[in-house]
């Protein structure tokens, strides 16, 4: 029988309750969480370039940013791969002004 490569190379398993029980908090590498600040930066600014025709200068841009983390999981009862999705959104108004050509 020839053993083949598994489908999924990065899948995980559900945390069992003692290994929970364990965990204090988990660290994101600061270097991927500085790229993904970054680019969301610049897709603040790009968004931004909409309401460049808004006849007042002084105005607030209401945002609203939904964050979707996922994994792929390994279910034991079904024998499936099962994506395991974390979502946290996030809303605020920022301040816009017009800056003008000299």
């Amino acid at each position: 029988m020839i053993q083949q490569e598994p489908i999924f190379k990065n899948v995980t398993r559900p945390t069992t309750p003692d290994e929970r029980a364990q965990i204090e908090s988990i660290q994101l590498n600061e270097e991927d969480v500085d790229y993904f600040v970054e680019q969301f930066r610049k897709g603040l600014m790009k968004a931004s370039t909409f309401h460049e025709a808004a006849v007042q200068n002084n105005a607030q841009i209401s945002t609203e940013v939904t964050i979707r983390m996922s994994r792929p999981v390994l279910n034991p009862v079904t024998d499936r791969v099962e994506e395991l999705v974390g979502r946290e959104t996030i809303t605020h108004n920022i301040q816009m002004q017009k800056k003008y050509k000299s």
